[in-house]
């Protein structure tokens, strides 16, 4: 430790991590996945299939997602992270784009399926482990902010997106969106990225003031699955991962209601809006006030946003105040996982209990994606999705309290 060169930059390269994460986050979250609802009517209607057919390519992608990201867990502490991350982006985006070319639903699903696996080396769990190698101070503050730039990217996106779609049309759209990504996401694969300070003979930032061994405590991934407060982080995964899915079928929501798609893009950027500013608050008041009351606070707002969908029917008003606050359930999901994983169950074996954790994250809001199209080609309305989903919010707040309760240790 002695070797170690904690003063080598005037600037920590912990904050150049950071901005390349919120270039990562921009393009993989903000700018792919926050803009694949905009596409949900024109494909729909261009290739003749169901809201249901196209929800079962966003399921594939989420799935085949799954599959890989326990591999990404164990790969990526073992191996370059700019050369993994690097190939699985030009897969991903190359995907994305490529979805242009579809003529029929078996193309679409073909690709959604490598974009997916390409996908789960990319969505989540690379941020969450640089953060939490580069940060032991200011933690909170730095993973709310790289993952607020998921929200900045939709929100200023998903306007342009519908813009492309209404006058290049949707195979164009694909493709200029695909270009805008790269643009973003392999200056930091390339240039920026490094899996740990050590790599840059220096210390994660505020190491100085912390104990030397902070970043090998904690649980071995079959300690921490066999553990009880696991169980409880599991259903924490699976009520927060039943709110992922309801980002992919808002603008659907809008359109349900007979408002424009111009409008629905407006409600989408009010909610990635909100989502951004929750995102970087939620991070600032894990740091303050602790996980406890963050998550009490960002549950209600999330469950007040729910409640406010389903009066949406009575004006343009309650969509947009449902919007602004069913944003933070996103933060919720972005930010506060990795925060219980890691104040769980520590650094030791972290991208793996990680990966595991997001893998199930995305098996249920995938599946709640498919869910949901299907409720509505039967229903013809989400009103009943928002009926069941509203007592999520308080499964999440009550699991997280358990497992914290559980846990023998605090790692945070």
């Amino acid at each position: 430790m002695s070797n170690v060169k904690v003063n080598r930059f005037r600037v920590h390269y912990a904050w150049l991590i950071l901005i390349g994460c919120c270039m990562f986050t921009l393009a993989v979250l903000g700018i792919v996945n926050s803009c694949q609802g905009l596409f949900l009517i024109p494909v729909t209607k261009a290739l003749g299939i169901s809201r249901a057919k196209y929800s079962l390519a966003i399921t594939i992608q989420g799935l085949m997602g799954i599959v890989t990201m326990p591999i990404a867990g164990r790969v990526l502490p073992k191996y370059n992270i700019r050369v993994v991350l690097t190939i699985a982006v030009m897969i991903f985006i190359g995907g994305f784009s490529g979805l242009s070319l579809c003529r029929n639903i078996n193309q679409f699903l073909f690709l959604s399926a490598i974009l997916g696996a390409a996908g789960g080396f990319l969505t989540f769990i690379p941020v969450a482990v640089l953060i939490g190698n580069w940060f032991q101070e200011k933690q909170g503050f730095a993973l709310g902010l790289a993952m607020a730039f998921t929200g900045i990217g939709g929100a200023i996106f998903n306007p342009i997106g519908s813009y492309f779609i209404q006058f290049y049309g949707w195979r164009t759209s694909y493709q200029l969106l695909g270009i805008i990504s790269l643009l973003f996401a392999l200056p930091a694969t390339i240039g920026i990225f490094r899996f740990s300070p050590e790599e840059m003979g220096t210390t994660a930032y505020g190491s100085f003031k912390a104990a030397g061994n902070y970043g090998l405590t904690g649980m071995k991934a079959k300690e921490a699955f066999r553990s009880s407060s696991f169980v409880f982080v599991v259903i924490w995964c699976i009520s927060v991962g039943i709110l992922g899915g309801v980002m992919y079928h808002i603008p659907a929501f809008v359109s349900q209601w007979g408002y424009s798609a111009s409008f629905g893009g407006t409600i989408m950027s009010i909610f990635m809006l909100s989502m951004t500013l929750g995102k970087i608050i939620l991070g600032y008041l894990n740091d303050k006030l602790g996980e406890v009351a963050s998550i009490a606070i960002y549950g209600t707002f999330t469950f007040l946003g729910l409640a406010c969908f389903l009066m949406s029917g009575r004006g343009a008003m309650w969509l947009i105040i449902g919007a602004a606050l069913f944003g933070p359930g996103m933060a919720l999901m972005l930010v506060e996982s990795p925060i219980i994983v890691r104040k769980n169950f520590g650094n030791a074996d972290y991208s793996v209990i990680y990966a595991a954790v997001s893998m199930l994250f995305n098996v249920i809001s995938t599946t709640s994606v498919l869910v949901y199209g299907i409720v509505f080609d039967k229903m013809q309305s989400y009103v009943p999705v928002f009926a069941v989903i509203i007592i999520c919010p308080l499964l999440a707040f009550a699991s997280s309290l358990i497992s914290f309760k559980l846990t023998k240790n605090d790692f945070v």
